[in-house]
C-alpha cells in the first residue's frame, strides 16, 4: 500500500497557483475537513510567497540596463522591425517569452535612453527601480499586484541609433517609436499566442489607456556625491540619489480613452 493518500484540490483552489491536476500528497488516512482547508491555506502562502519573490527579482532584471556591469540584464530593448513594403517599423523584441505582457496593468513605458550612464557604485539601475518602487507604493498605498504584473512602468531602453537609418533621440522620434511599441503590444494581445496566457483571464491584463497616453523619457543620470554618505540608520537610502534626477513627462496625444484630459497643473 502507497505510504500516503492523496488530497485532490477543487478547481477554485488553482486560481491560486497550485498546479493543475496535480494531486498534493499528504499522510495516509482520512483528513477532517479542517485539516485539509489548514494545508490548503498554507500551500496558498507558500505559493503567494515565491511568487511574490520572483517578481521582485524580476524587477531587478527588467530594470537593469543591457550596457550594465551586472549580470542577467533582460531589459527590453527597441530595434528596427523589418517590413515586406515601405519602411521599417520600431519596436521591441519579437515578444518571445511573452514580452507583451510586460505592458499589462503598467500606468506608463520608462524610456531610458542610451544617455542615462548609471554610475556603477549605484548598482546600475537598481536604485532607479528602488526608488520607483517606495514612491508608487507610498501613492498607491499598499504593494503592487504582482498577480497581475501591476507595477508604475515597463522600462525600454533606446539606443541613439536603432538600425542603419533610424535614429531615436529627439521628443519627436521616442513618440514614434512609442507608438509603432504600442500597436505591436495590442496585437500581440489580440493572438494571446504565449503559453504564458493559459490559465489567465484575459478581461484583468489590458494594456491600459494612460500607458498609450503618456510616457516617461530619462535621458540623463546625476552623480550626486552626497548620496553616498549612510544615514543614521548605518543606510544608504534610495531617495538619496534618486531625489535629484530628473525625467521629461511627455503626453502623446492619444487620450481618446481616458477618463479625463492629463493636466500637469499641480
Amino acid at each position: 500500500m502507497h505510504p500516503y493518500g492523496r488530497l485532490q484540490l477543487s478547481p477554485d483552489d488553482y486560481e491560486f497557483g497550485l498546479p493543475s491536476g496535480e494531486p498534493v500528497l499528504v499522510s495516509e488516512g482520512e483528513l477532517a475537513p479542517e485539516v485539509i482547508a489548514e494545508v490548503i491555506e498554507i500551500l496558498k502562502v507558500d505559493w503567494l510567497v515565491s511568487e511574490r519573490d520572483r517578481f521582485h527579482q524580476q524587477l531587478q532584471h527588467d530594470w537593469t540596463p543591457p550596457d550594465s556591469e551586472r549580470m542577467g540584464s533582460e531589459m527590453i530593448q527597441v530595434y528596427s522591425r523589418r517590413q515586406e513594403e515601405g519602411d521599417d517599423l520600431l519596436g521591441i523584441s519579437k515578444l518571445l517569452h511573452a514580452t507583451e505582457t510586460y505592458f499589462c496593468n503598467k500606468a506608463t513605458v520608462f524610456y531610458w535612453m542610451e544617455s542615462a550612464k548609471i554610475n556603477r557604485s549605484d548598482v546600475d539601475g537598481l536604485v532607479i527601480l528602488g526608488s520607483i518602487w517606495n514612491t508608487w507604493v507610498d501613492a498607491l498605498g499598499r504593494q503592487p499586484n504582482f498577480q497581475l504584473n501591476d507595477f508604475f512602468a515597463v522600462p525600454v531602453n533606446i539606443t541613439n541609433k536603432v538600425a542603419r537609418s533610424q535614429y531615436v533621440e529627439t521628443v519627436p522620434e521616442i513618440l514614434r517609436a512609442h507608438v509603432s511599441i504600442c500597436s505591436q503590444v495590442r496585437e500581440a494581445f489580440e493572438k494571446k499566442e504565449s503559453r504564458w496566457w493559459r490559465g489567465r483571464d484575459s478581461r484583468f491584463f489590458s494594456l491600459h489607456p494612460l500607458c498609450e497616453a503618456m510616457i516617461v523619457v530619462f535621458d540623463e543620470y546625476k552623480f550626486v556625491q552626497s548620496g553616498y554618505v549612510k544615514q543614521a540608520d548605518g543606510f544608504r537610502h534610495y531617495e538619496n540619489v534618486a531625489q535629484h534626477q530628473s525625467v521629461l513627462m511627455i503626453r502623446t496625444g492619444k487620450e481618446d480613452n481616458l477618463s479625463a484630459p492629463i493636466s500637469f497643473d499641480s
